[in-house]
């Protein structure tokens, strides 16, 4: 039936809608508001309502019989529980009547105070009270008699193995002695001669006390408890316990040579069975007397002798592997397993040692560790980046021998290796921080991790690497110088123009993935981090802020610039050379004609300096399609390169700066540029750059390339001008024409 809220007049319609297409005879306004909603047949909906009528008719049955069923219980109950009350007050009235006839009896029994009868009464009372005393002292005096007999007694039920005889003796023995004075030398004898049957009775409990932990016979340990509780030794048994326990831990300790893991699984194992077998029946806490035996165990175990000799290096991460599993292992024992309270247990609570920390006893060692954890990550850093310099160095030369045959493709191949060979090493220090910031994480250090990779992993990474790259330029350079050399004429003949390499050129990009590459390593590295201490909005933040952020140093990606600019310039530096050294400038003293000196048109360049100016003409279009498709490549840090700014002296290579005056005249011949002018721009700044290659087009970074490229062969040019014009056999005049053609092709 629908609630008193819903809309009964949808309900009906709802409960006798038919379905459509059915026929409709609607004639009467009843009939046409019945089909508007959905009952277009009389017929059905007067079926529909005698369904609906007849279902209520049996709810309503149903209900009557169930509240019917239920009204007669409860009559019953309720005649049931005044029959009850009825019976407990006339029990009430009987019991206050009784109660009342005592106290009546007892007052009329009693003698008043100060007669004769309460006189009488209380001496009876003085007497019984003595009477008492004199049984407890006749009985005292007769176990003191049985002094002298003590000693035998006990030795028998020793050797016999009843001990709780032998306890139960010797308890006695110490009741009685209590009674007597302690300065008499008899009560001292006797009380020495106690003593040493304790030591006796403590001497043959104790090795069946170790034969029975050893084999975790339970009933055998609580027959051990009990004589200890019965001769007040409760304290002796729990420190005797804990050692014979803990004993498994040193002998796993002493034959595992993995020294932390059979520690951890021995732990979890005592606990275990500590907690399950053998504490419920031994002590009345169970969980006190687990603290009591780990204590021991943790106060034993050599654990800050073993850190003293994994805190090196090589061993640091052992040393925080090892921390891992003994936090991982105390939060496992620190978890109580279900166990039900046992008062009747031969151990009293007061019997065991104040509750202590045995989890900081344990983790308390690492302490000093956990404290100079930056100094120790930053030694192990160093130190596993320099145990892989033998093989780093190994396959470096390996690669560079491959060009000692000089065979085609050899520097190609080279190149291709040392891209390799470095891409690995990235990955290595990428591992290496990765490990770093799992063991920052374990130590609760994360904020530390970005300091440590700029102390101790990126400085070398980037230094190793840069060293490699500039000894593969350099020794490229004196091949090519070689090269210039051995045929300066073949050089410059027609056939020979200034083309790169473009196998070499594209071997060496791959360097330039390297930087990329880093930087991805340290984002996700980052991420990490950033996840790791998402619970601490303190470290977040100063990881956020942290100064300098984790990036690629800015000197890797120079060196791979200045390999990849030495590769495009390689072809140009040969025919250079070779015009320094054999150009058409040179011509024979005897030429040079002691006549007045006629003025003529101006001079045309030589053919070799055409070949280089056209090589440089043709340079970009070669260059477009590498730039295109390796743009994200090329633009890394393309703010970096040597003069694609106007401030030379901060772009340009610590060896020499460049004269921001590009074109070149007649003036360089006779001065060279001792140092460069104040700049009159500014760098900009990493923050303006730090999202430039994502942004820059590739036009715009072809332009700084080929600025670069420009810039860098007229600095060599210019370090050869002096040289060339202070040569005897110099046609100066032809070297300006050809300066002057240069000049212009590089504006």
């Amino acid at each position: 039936m629908p609630s008193v809220q819903d809309d009964r007049a949808a309900w009906l319609a709802d409960a006798v809608r038919v379905p459509l297409g059915a026929p409709t005879d609607a004639t009467g306004a009843w009939s046409q508001r019945l089909a508007e909603h959905g009952a277009p047949d009389l017929a059905h909906v007067a079926a529909a309502l005698r369904t609906l009528a007849d279902g209520v008719r049996e709810q309503q049955t149903a209900l009557t019989s169930k509240l019917s069923a239920q009204m007669k219980v409860a009559r019953t109950v309720a005649a049931e529980a005044a029959d009850e009350a009825e019976h407990l007050s006339r029990d009430t009235q009987s019991l206050r009547t009784a109660l009342m006839r005592t106290q009546h009896t007892l007052a009329a029994k009693t003698p008043a105070s100060g007669t004769a009868e309460a006189a009488a009464l209380a001496e009876l009372h003085r007497l019984a009270q003595v009477k008492h005393r004199m049984q407890a002292a006749r009985d005292t005096l007769r176990a003191s008699e049985s002094w002298s007999s003590v000693e035998s007694e006990v030795e028998g039920h020793l050797a016999q193995g009843d001990w709780e005889r032998a306890a139960l003796r010797l308890v006695g023995m110490e009741q009685t002695l209590s009674h007597f004075d302690a300065t008499s030398e008899y009560v001292a004898a006797k009380r020495a001669l106690l003593e040493r049957l304790l030591r006796t009775l403590d001497e043959a409990v104790a090795g069946a006390l170790a034969t029975a932990v050893r084999a975790e016979d339970a009933d055998a340990i609580v027959r051990c408890a009990r004589v200890y509780a019965s001769v007040h030794r409760a304290p002796i048994f729990v420190a005797r316990y804990a050692e014979l326990r803990t004993q498994p831990l040193y002998d796993t300790w002493d034959t595992t040579s993995d020294h932390i893991a059979g520690l951890c699984t021995a732990l979890c194992t005592l606990a275990d069975t500590e907690r399950r077998q053998l504490a419920p029946c031994l002590f009345q806490d169970v969980d006190a007397a687990v603290d009591a035996v780990l204590m021991v165990a943790a106060e034993r175990l050599p654990l800050r002798a073993y850190f003293e000799r994994l805190a090196s290096p090589a061993m640091f991460p052992a040393l925080v592997r090892a921390y891992t599993d003994l936090v991982t292992t105390c939060e496992a024992i620190a978890v109580p397993a279900a166990h039900d309270p046992t008062p009747d247990a031969p151990i009293p609570l007061d019997a065991l040692p104040r509750a202590r920390a045995w989890r900081a006893q344990v983790l308390g060692v690492f302490a000093p560790y956990q404290a100079a954890y930056r100094t120790l990550e930053a030694a192990h850093l160093q130190h596993a980046l320099e145990a892989t310099r033998a093989a780093f160095e190994a396959r470096r030369d390996r690669a560079y021998v491959q060009t000692a045959d000089g065979r085609p493709g050899a520097w190609a191949a080279c190149m291709h290796d040392m891209a390799v060979l470095s891409r690995d090493q990235v990955d290595a220090c990428a591992e290496l921080a990765r490990a770093a910031s799992e063991r920052a994480q374990a130590l609760g250090h994360v904020t530390d991790v970005p300091d440590v990779l700029h102390d101790a992993l990126l400085p070398a990474l980037s230094a190793r690497l840069g060293s490699a790259w500039d000894q593969v330029r350099l020794r490229h350079a004196k091949h090519i110088h070689a090269q210039a050399l051995s045929d300066p004429a073949r050089l410059l003949a027609d056939e020979m123009d200034p083309i790169p390499d473009w196998d070499v050129v594209h071997a060496s990009v791959q360097v330039m993935q390297i930087g990329p590459r880093l930087d991805a390593a340290l984002h996700t590295l980052q991420t990490s981090l950033l996840a790791c201490a998402t619970h601490d909005a303190a470290a977040v933040e100063r990881l956020r802020a942290h100064t300098p952020p984790l990036a690629t140093p800015p000197a890797l990606a120079r060196a791979a610039h200045a390999l990849v600019l030495a590769q495009l310039l390689s072809a140009f530096r040969v025919h250079l050379e070779a015009y320094s050294t054999h150009g058409q400038i040179y011509v024979p003293p005897t030429e040079h004609k002691a006549e007045v000196h006629i003025p003529s048109f101006s001079r045309s360049p030589t053919e070799a300096m055409v070949k280089l100016g056209e090589g440089l003409l043709n340079l970009p279009r070669l260059l477009e399609t590498l730039v295109e498709r390796e743009l994200r490549i090329f633009a890394y840090e393309v703010d970096l390169l040597p003069y694609a700014h106007d401030d030379a002296e901060t772009q340009a290579p610590p060896q020499r700066a460049m004269s921001t005056h590009r074109a070149l005249s007649m003036s360089l011949l006779t001065h060279a540029p001792d140092a460069p002018p104040t700049p009159t721009a500014e760098k900009p700044t990493e923050a303006a750059t730090e999202d430039a290659p994502t942004a820059y087009t590739s036009e715009h970074v072809l332009s700084l390339w080929l600025r670069s490229l420009t810039s860098t062969l007229l600095v060599e040019l210019q370090d050869k001008l002096p040289c060339m014009a202070r040569d005897a056999r110099c046609d100066r005049a032809q070297l300006a024409a050809d300066i002057e053609y240069l000049g212009t092709i590089a504006c």
